[in-house]
């Protein structure tokens, strides 16, 4: 498991996974996060048991 301390790490942990191209516009935050599903902000939960 990791814990992320703060938004460096994280943008490093992004950056090493390389995961950049969820991002919208090479922004990487919250508001540029590229949703998985369709019509869900990425901060919101669903339960994909559905």
């Amino acid at each position: 498991m990791i814990t992320v301390t703060t938004t460096l790490d994280a943008v490093k942990w992004i950056k090493r996974e390389r995961l950049e191209a969820e991002f919208r516009d090479g922004i990487i935050d919250q508001d540029h996060v590229i949703p998985l599903l369709k019509d869900l902000h990425p901060g919101k939960g669903k339960d994909l048991k559905e």
